[in-house]
């Protein structure tokens, strides 16, 4: 069966359009054949790109030595960048050594004495394909461990003007021997904050013996963020890491809780107290998570005394007592869901924590189900959703009160108004008689006055006269002289005299 499955796919690969030769020469890389080898050597010479690319790639599965020369030629003489990196990956993946002199002239520079490149491929597609034929050969370089190659690798970090591969760059270093650890510790005593970062990673993860040293130093180096790499590059058993439980940094503690508390068991306890409330929930993380390790009575109290303060460190502490003490214990805490003056985040956090009782958290959280606050009946449904689905009995209580949140009957109904009072009832009218009908007759006009236009309206309307005329004004002999001296005088713009006759 795979022998008549290869040969099909060799007639494709030799004999199909190029979308389907790509897809025989992937299939064909799965093929461990010597058949499907000489195939896809053959396929090298392809007239489409896209073809040879993928022929290199399924060589790289392939891993057959017998290609490595067609690979190369590919490598030095194929004018296609994807093909190069191809050629590449697959010479690296077979460990063919023929192929470092030419990594290593292709991470410092493009070396057109020696590789024959496109020249108009810059200016069609605006992309230099070196600079991924750079990276390809740094991490062609890490792989072989070929220490020759750390002048290099420093020549390609110390380029200015090229791209940013620090870190496959460290990565490569960290790997060359005696050589490379060097020059690893010199930049991580020398180097910016990024590059020691980086530097750390490549360290602590390289199994380079030349580099315990620089590896031990890092869990006391000054800055919180390299001892928090060497912290989760450490062996959890390490007594190394212990003094790292009174680590200054908060970050650098929950890391060492997390890495190692389950071993150092008498210092996760001492840190139920820690200061820190991202330290203390990590510890319970750990404790609820290993809870036949922490089986102590004292560390139980320890535990429940620490549900208070911040929500999201209560949260981790009532999930720990939950997994301490049994499912019953979340009794105690439904208490919490109902007191409106505790913070939101806490009575979210312990309904998160009620979820992980199991059923016997389905009564509290049917009872917040209806709360006034919004995101609290949203949290509690969704730990109803999740308890009724982990239920294997259908029906139950939890899918039970989700079906009555459903029908809306766990909310309470909005008050009712209170009904407005009752217009007053208006006197009846008394009844009309002859006698008063008469009366309004002779009151009100039957007919409609005429309609006066305003000016008509102002002329009729005369100002009653007095009953009597005024009483004369008798004046002083002192008033009488002012008022002839007012005559006399002249007066200035924009002054009257005060017996001026003016238009009514």
């Amino acid at each position: 069966m795979k022998t008549n499955a290869t040969e099909k796919l060799v007639d494709v690969l030799e004999n199909g359009i190029d979308v389907h030769r790509c897809a025989a020469a992937r299939a064909l890389g799965q093929m461990d054949t010597p058949l499907a080898a000489a195939a896809l050597g053959k396929a090298l010479l392809d007239e489409d790109p896209d073809v040879r690319t993928d022929v290199a790639m399924a060589l790289c599965k392939v891993n057959d030595s017998e290609t490595a020369q067609l690979l190369m030629e590919n490598l030095i003489g194929d004018p296609e960048a994807d093909v190069k990196q191809a050629a590449i990956e697959a010479l690296v993946a077979m460990r063919y050594e023929p192929v470092v002199p030419l990594l290593r002239k292709l991470a410092v520079s493009r070396s057109e004495e020696d590789i024959v490149w496109d020249e108009e491929a810059f200016y069609a597609d605006s992309w230099d394909g070196w600079t991924d034929i750079q990276l390809a050969a740094v991490k062609g370089l890490s792989a072989f461990a070929h220490e020759p190659a750390v002048p290099d690798i420093l020549a390609v970090l110390d380029d200015e003007e090229g791209q940013d591969i620090t870190e496959p760059c460290f990565q490569a270093l960290a790997r060359m021997g005696k050589t490379g650890a060097a020059a690893l510790a010199e930049r991580f005593d020398t180097g910016l904050e990024r590059n020691r970062r980086r530097i750390a990673k490549a360290v602590l993860n390289s199994d380079n013996p030349h580099l315990g040293a620089l590896r031990d130093g890092m869990l006391a180096d000054p800055l919180p963020v390299i001892r928090k790499i060497a912290v989760n590059a450490t062996d959890p058993s390490d007594e190394s890491l212990k003094p790292l439980f009174a680590d200054p940094d908060e970050t650098v503690r929950c890391a060492v809780v997390a890495r190692a508390g389950l071993q150092n068991h008498a210092l996760l306890w001492d840190m139920i107290k820690d200061p820190s409330d991202k330290v203390r929930a990590d510890v319970f993380k750990v404790i609820a998570a290993n809870p036949e390790r922490f089986r102590d009575k004292e560390l139980v109290k320890a535990v429940q005394a620490q549900i208070k303060g911040d929500p999201e460190a209560a949260k981790q502490a009532a999930l720990a007592l939950i997994a301490l003490k049994g499912p019953k214990v979340a009794r105690g805490l439904t208490h919490v869901l109902t007191t409106p003056k505790i913070p939101e985040a806490f009575r979210i956090g312990v309904i998160e924590a009620l979820q992980k009782a199991g059923n016997v958290a389905v009564p509290a959280l049917l009872g917040v189900a209806g709360d006034p606050n919004r995101q609290l009946r949203l949290t509690a449904l969704t730990a109803l959703a999740a308890l009724a689905a982990d239920d294997p009995v259908w029906p139950n209580v939890a899918g039970d009160g989700l079906l009555s949140a459903l029908k809306g009957e766990l909310v309470l109904p909005p008050e009712e108004p209170e009904p407005e009072p009752e217009p007053e009832a208006k006197p009846e009218l008394p009844e009309i008689t002859e006698e008063i009908a008469g009366e309004i007759d002779e009151a009100l006009p039957l007919v409609a006055e005429k309609p006066m236009s305003t000016l008509d309206r102002i002329k009729a309307n005369v100002p009653d006269l007095p009953e009597q005329p005024p009483e004369p004004v008798e004046l002083t002999e002192e008033q009488e002289r002012f008022l002839a001296i007012a005559k006399q005088k002249k007066h200035a713009k924009r002054k009257i005299a005060l017996d001026t006759v003016v238009a009514p």
